[in-house]
């Protein structure tokens, strides 16, 4: 069967890479600015640590979104999917329970001349007949 959304999957799949790749440069720049600046001889070394720490959680955080964003956009085709089948299986279902309710039912009881006598059975044959 053909895979419904094939550009949605590829949107997906192009998020989720590309969060990947976010969050790890954001945590390599990061590093590699914090490290540079503790290391700077002449500029003040806390505006490099801040900015430092700033690429490190700014990368991360859009990382995540991006990676989130690629999460989501899968959710929605597995939803859509689960939809899809949801809706076949109550198709299929509905036409079992007609194809069920237009066959005569089979009779079940036997008719009465099949069944046998017994003393209760020849006691019922005169019901109320203390009444009267």
């Amino acid at each position: 069967m053909r895979r419904p959304y094939r550009v949605l999957a590829a949107l997906s799949a192009l998020f989720t890479v590309l969060g990947i790749i976010t969050i790890i440069a954001g945590v390599g720049l990061g590093a590699y600015v914090f490290y540079m600046g503790m290391q700077a001889g002449g500029r003040p070394a806390l505006f490099d640590g801040a900015a430092g720490a700033a690429f490190l959680l700014v990368g991360i955080l859009i990382g995540l979104l991006l990676w989130a964003a690629g999460q989501l956009l899968r959710l929605m085709m597995d939803m859509a999917a689960s939809a899809r089948q949801t809706e076949m299986n109550t198709r299929a279902t509905a036409k079992l329970l007609q194809r069920q309710l237009s066959r005569p039912a089979p009779s079940r009881i036997a008719p009465q001349s099949a069944m046998p006598r017994t003393a209760a059975a020849e006691l019922d044959d005169e019901p109320f007949s203390f009444i009267g």
